[in-house]
């Protein structure tokens, strides 16, 4: 007797057991399962970082147009209005008089992800932001944030 007698030959048939295809299935769930959680947070930061940039984005066309001048009318500032998220052109005597602004666009920031905080004005020809401090404004979606930073120097950027 030989080695070659004692060992295992299949004969006549060919292809995967029954017990073999339920292990490579279990093993495909246990991978899947474990991915799907990483695989939504991936589209939630994704979110959140394309309506970060579509502020900040819409934020420097406002500085952008109010440095260039172009402002029609006696309009003295460009703004970012946080009711609404529009873009606005506002007159000399007060700024932030938004019955009296003219509406330039509304933004449009992903599904679901909502922005707040103060409305953003820029001077014209400066193009300086009229704020005090630091400012922030914060995109939230589903409980995680992303902020858009603007600095009284008229400097922006997404922490």
């Amino acid at each position: 007797m030989s080695i070659l007698d004692l060992s295992f030959h299949h004969h006549g048939s060919s292809g995967f057991t029954l017990v073999e295809l339920l292990v490579v299935i279990a093993v495909l769930g246990v991978v899947i399962a474990y991915s799907i959680p990483s695989f939504l947070a991936y589209i939630q930061s994704q979110y959140l970082k394309q309506g970060a940039e579509q502020v900040l984005s819409d934020l420097r066309s406002a500085q952008s147009r109010a440095q260039n001048g172009i402002l029609s009318g006696s309009y003295e500032c460009w703004g970012l209005e946080f009711n609404g998220l529009n873009i606005y052109e506002a007159k000399s005597y007060d700024c932030d008089d938004y019955d009296s602004n003219t509406l330039v666009k509304t933004l449009s920031l992903p599904a679901t992800v909502t922005a707040s905080g103060s409305d953003i004005v820029f001077k014209k020809l400066s193009g300086m932001p009229d704020i005090a401090s630091l400012t922030t404004v914060i995109l939230t979606y589903n409980g995680v944030t992303k902020s858009v930073k603007i600095e009284t120097g008229g400097n922006m950027y997404v922490e």
